[in-house]
């Protein structure tokens, strides 16, 4: 019996494309790839930033360019997270922006 070269394919291929195991495979795949670390750190970083400007806005309404242009420039997971949490504690702009620099002189 000869099967079309069409007819293959199409049972190849529709053998795959519905079975979610397969988009499973390629999820996984990607999340052992050193480029998804890679963006999942960039992201997070991102967030945390996002969220300190927004703390920072609500709380002084302000925030000088150049504490901005710094929380941009910071990479550290670590040292995003204690700028966050003294966002939040901190009573003026003033007082954290102080506590920044102590924090990126460590």
């Amino acid at each position: 019996m000869v099967i079309s070269d069409h007819y293959a394919a199409s049972l190849f291929f529709n053998d795959r494309i519905h079975k979610p195991a397969a988009c499973g495979t390629i999820r996984d795949i990607m999340r052992q790839s050193p480029a998804y670390d890679i963006i999942k750190e960039e992201e997070l970083q991102q967030e945390i930033q996002k969220l300190i400007f927004e703390i920072l806005k609500i709380r002084f309404e302000i925030i000088p360019v150049r504490i901005m242009r710094t929380i941009n420039n910071i990479t550290k997971i670590e040292t995003l997270e204690m700028l966050h949490s003294n966002a939040v504690k901190c009573s003026s702009v003033e007082e954290f922006e102080e506590k920044m620099k102590l924090i990126l002189e460590e």
